[in-house]
């Protein structure tokens, strides 16, 4: 069965990740805003609102390059 229609993901995304940080300074927030450092601060900003819309966080990816990323994982 369906978890999440994509369309209903894409605008939690958009309104939880994209919008704070999409053409924005990361070097104004991180002394060092590597893909790891990156992963782990939106998957924080995720788990704060996960029960918000009945989700639970499984795995967030932050790519540097079409084959390079960072990744966090649920570990419960």
């Amino acid at each position: 069965g369906m978890v999440i229609d994509f369309g209903v993901l894409k605008k939690i995304i958009k309104k939880e990740i994209i919008d704070k940080w999409d053409h924005s300074h990361l070097n104004d927030k991180y002394s060092n805003p590597t893909a790891e450092v990156l992963v782990d601060s939106f998957a924080h900003d995720l788990q704060k609102i996960q029960s918000a819309y009945g989700l639970k966080l499984i795995r967030v990816r932050v790519y540097e390059t079409p084959d390079s990323y960072a990744e966090w994982r649920c570990s419960g």
